[in-house]
């Protein structure tokens, strides 16, 4: 029988438990900047590319792909205009309610077109309405 040095007994051991971050060699230690991560782009430059993304995907005439990359970029760093694109996509995909909850979060960050968007929020809850009252 074979018995296995320290080094690889320890590389085996890693495997079969997930870590692959073992000193390959018994007793050198690593410098643990080695192992870390790549840096993740700052907060507001993800948020940007997702938006850019979402932007493309409404161009495309992609909706529903454009509310997934908005989405992101609202998780990523909140924006009132974020709302508006996710708000103004489920209208277009006949998502009343879900719209009118992003264009009422864009509303009340109090932009120069607020009167417009109050206006198109009336418009989908006028529908939503016509809606439930047919289905009813």
């Amino acid at each position: 029988m074979r018995v296995l040095g320290e080094p690889t007994m320890l590389a085996m051991i890693a495997l079969l438990v997930g870590c692959a971050r073992v000193p390959v060699a018994a007793g050198t230690p690593q410098d643990r900047a080695t192992h870390r991560a790549p840096p993740q782009p700052a907060p507001k430059e993800a948020a940007k590319r997702y938006f850019e993304q979402g932007m493309a995907a409404l161009r495309a005439g992609e909706h529903a792909i454009a509310i997934a990359h908005f989405k992101s970029a609202w998780l990523t760093a909140p924006h009132p205009n974020v709302a508006f694109n996710i708000g103004m996509a489920c209208a277009e995909l006949g998502l009343q309610s879900e719209a009118i909850h992003w264009l009422r979060i864009y509303v009340a960050s109090n932009p120069e077109d607020r009167l417009e968007v109050v206006k198109v929020i009336g418009l989908l809850e006028a529908r939503l309405s016509r809606r439930c009252t047919r289905a009813c």
